[in-house]
């Protein structure tokens, strides 16, 4: 049995436990269904976390780092890429644990584990949102974008204080906190002042036209080079920022519909929930749309992506009648089994 086949038979007990989750069934249920999941896909990170693409880069980087010295005189002596708190963290478990390879499993197994126990808190159906991860979001992000997932994690919990305590404060300092795993999250400290606006949903369809427009025309990743020519890690802002490695017309349509989606169902939902996340990801289309042909635009995608996919539309899903919801189950399964068929055969190589 190859590794394709595996992450397919993770994928489908999953789906499989789905049934009694949807018709809601007693919780003790739910969480045996949910912890066996997520034990699985665990398992799972620990068999693939070789093949991911950035796993030799961060090994070198790890093996460089010298456990017996301190962080200080540690970034003195190696020359690193990585944001200063990721860096922080490597030195920490290198220091503690030793063994790189060792290291490595753990830096993913922390954000996932936290990922994980946030679905079945937060989510109104935690396998369909454990389901949606597995299909649409954990190789790039459980097993090779990191540094990004660490980021996440800081960026739900800032998202958490906006939407449920209307703490700006608390929402800007936990993603200046991912910005020490990953600087992209720093242009979410603009998500207050658009939503202090409330622009209502026409404006904000003229707006998601007029950006997407702009970033058509291409021309800022070269003012971006001049900015960033200059400065620390310049060279890897500006290869973001290169044209032609960003979003495809396809991908970006999808983040359309969904915002279609939620302007269709806004009765299934509060209107404080509505127009948070109706702000929220009209944002995500004006920005990505801005930066859509530079691979900054998929990066910060992913943030908006992950909130939206994995506690929105299941909740969503749950306020559907019964019957309803065993159909939307009966549309979805078959696209996320579909998505992650073609993903896999086309980006990954076991």
């Amino acid at each position: 049995m190859d590794y394709f086949e595996l992450y397919m038979i993770v994928l489908s007990i999953s789906m499989l436990f789905l049934y009694p989750e949807l018709i809601r069934h007693n919780n003790k249920c739910n969480l045996v269904l949910y912890l066996i999941s997520s034990i699985l896909l665990l398992m799972l990170n620990s068999l693939l976390y070789k093949f991911s693409g950035d796993y030799v880069y961060y090994i070198l980087y790890i093996d460089s780092i010298q456990s017996k010295i301190s962080f200080a005189d540690q970034i003195q002596l190696v020359h690193y890429n990585y944001e200063i708190g990721f860096a922080f963290l490597c030195w920490i478990l290198k220091v503690m644990f030793g063994d790189s390879n060792l290291v490595y499993q753990i830096l993913i197994f922390i954000p996932s584990v936290f990922l994980l126990s946030s679905f079945y808190i937060k989510s109104k159906i935690p396998l369909f949102s454990l389901v949606i991860y597995i299909a649409h979001f954990h190789w790039w992000m459980g097993l090779v974008l990191i540094r990004q997932l660490y980021a996440l994690i800081f960026v739900l919990l800032a998202i958490w204080y906006l939407f449920n305590k209307r703490s700006v404060l608390n929402y800007c300092i936990f993603i200046l906190i991912a910005s020490l795993f990953h600087n992209s999250s720093l242009v979410l400290l603009l998500l207050p002042v658009y939503m202090f606006f409330n622009f209502d949903i026409k404006y904000q369809i003229m707006l998601i036209l007029i950006f997407f427009i702009i970033g058509q025309i291409g021309v800022l990743s070269f003012a971006f080079d001049l900015v960033f020519s200059n400065i620390s890690r310049g060279s890897t802002y500006a290869n973001y920022l290169e044209i032609d490695k960003g979003l495809n017309y396809l991908a970006y349509l999808e983040k359309v519909l969904v915002f279609l989606l939620l302007i269709k169902w806004k009765n299934k939902l509060s209107e404080t929930i509505y127009r948070n996340n109706l702000l929220f990801y009209s944002f995500a289309l004006i920005v990505c749309g801005l930066f859509f042909k530079t691979e900054v635009a998929s990066r910060l995608l992913t943030y908006f992506d992950i909130y939206i996919y994995v506690y929105i539309i299941p909740l969503l899903i749950w306020n559907l009648k019964r019957k309803q919801r065993i159909m939307a189950f009966m549309v979805v399964i078959p696209y996320l089994f579909f998505y992650l068929y073609r993903f896999i055969s086309i980006t990954i190589v076991f």
